[in-house]
């Protein structure tokens, strides 16, 4: 498939997956709001389920790389990188096509069973925890994985505040926690 045409079909599904979830959006759907033909599909995909998985990891390493540059930016001292993660997720969740996390959704709909879609959710959401842990490593910590571990509740609990109220304050009070926790 030309890179176009499938760059295009990858950015129209995961849109659409994004605001209407994966189980319910037909593969015809996809491809009427991509505006290409069904053998498009078939020439990049295996099917539906191979296309879910590849917004997934798209969309893993997008989100990934996004917050890099915050932490980058931060400076050198490690409490601004951790604290830099927060304004990078805030600034994520005020994208106009932000709907929620979409890892999960993916779990919320394949998390149940063995399958890809689920462990590809469940692989990035731990590569974020991993990605915590590393930040928080040069602060010496007696017990490691607790303040990785809070971090990232408080992260998860901005966004899932967020999208359910509307709260676009959630990441700064969730920083505020975390610097707390930091002092």
């Amino acid at each position: 498939m030309p890179a176009p045409k499938r760059e295009l079909l990858l950015q129209t599904a995961e849109a659409v997956f994004s605001k209407e979830g994966f189980k319910g959006v037909s593969v015809d759907r996809v491809l009427a709001e991509a505006g290409v033909a069904k053998m498009t599909l078939y020439k990049g995909f295996k099917g539906k389920h191979e296309l879910i998985c590849e917004t997934l990891r798209r969309r893993g390493d997008r989100l990934a790389t996004h917050l890099e540059t915050y932490v980058a930016a931060a400076g050198p001292r490690t409490v601004d990188q951790i604290l830099s993660c927060f304004d990078g997720m805030q600034d994520w969740a005020e994208r106009s096509d932000f709907n929620g996390c979409y890892f999960v959704s993916a779990l919320t709909e394949y998390g149940d069973s063995q399958d890809e879609i689920g462990e590809i959710a469940r692989q990035y959401k731990k590569r974020f925890l991993d990605r915590l842990y590393s930040l928080c490593l040069p602060l010496g910590l007696a017990q490691p994985d607790n303040l990785p571990r809070s971090l990232f509740l408080l992260i998860e609990g901005a966004t899932v505040t967020h999208m359910s109220l509307g709260d676009k304050a959630g990441y700064a009070r969730a920083k505020a926690i975390a610097a707390q926790l930091l002092t």
